[in-house]
């Protein structure tokens, strides 16, 4: 800081008029501060305006802390777990669904539908359910089966279980596959 406070008198474009600090207050404790800096015209003195984002640095920090801890529990479920927007958009998959559907994160993340991976004969259904979810979280089923058609076009049937996300029209699915269990059934 002190270079900066040197070199703006030389030369007022040599030092940067914006940048965060720590400041220490009169009872020692430090804040995270911004501070804006000018010269005062014809004169080597400065006008300097500092704003305390302290609050605003510790809560970007939680933020931070429990996003990690949200993507913890996402990635390791060890259940298929995508999220899905108004549109039918996915917006995000966990690598257990990256097994499930035979398709990468590059592939389905903001780029397609779960509509693609739903057998034909389940595809009314379940727009019926995304749709009135959407209006009412409880007039659709939240666990239901359907049939998942991977990548590579083999049919699997799951057990989903499936909430809206809170002041959202997003939802959240975790799909177990129940395919051998229903195999067995049949024997």
């Amino acid at each position: 800081m002190l270079q900066y406070h040197h070199s703006r008198r030389i030369d007022p474009n040599s030092a940067p008029r914006k940048y965060e600090f720590r400041f220490l207050d009169q009872q020692g404790n430090s804040r995270e501060v911004i501070i804006l800096l000018s010269m005062i015209s014809g004169t080597k003195r400065s006008v300097a305006a500092l704003v305390d984002i302290t609050d605003r640095i510790e809560a970007e920090r939680k933020l931070q802390v429990s996003e990690n801890l949200y993507r913890t529990i996402f990635e390791t479920t060890g259940t298929a777990t995508t999220i899905v927007e108004e549109d039918t958009t996915i917006s995000l998959v966990n690598t257990e669904f990256e097994k499930l559907s035979g398709g990468g994160k590059d592939f389905w993340e903001g780029k397609h539908s779960w509509q693609e991976y739903v057998h034909e004969d389940d595809l009314q259904k379940m727009l019926r359910y995304h749709n009135s979810r959407r209006i009412d979280p409880s007039s659709a089923p939240r666990n239901y089966e359907f049939r998942i058609v991977d990548r590579q076009g083999n049919v699997r049937n799951v057990l989903n279980t499936i909430s809206m996300i809170p002041g959202t029209k997003r939802s959240v699915s975790s799909y177990l596959d129940i395919t051998e269990r229903k195999s067995l059934k049949k024997l």
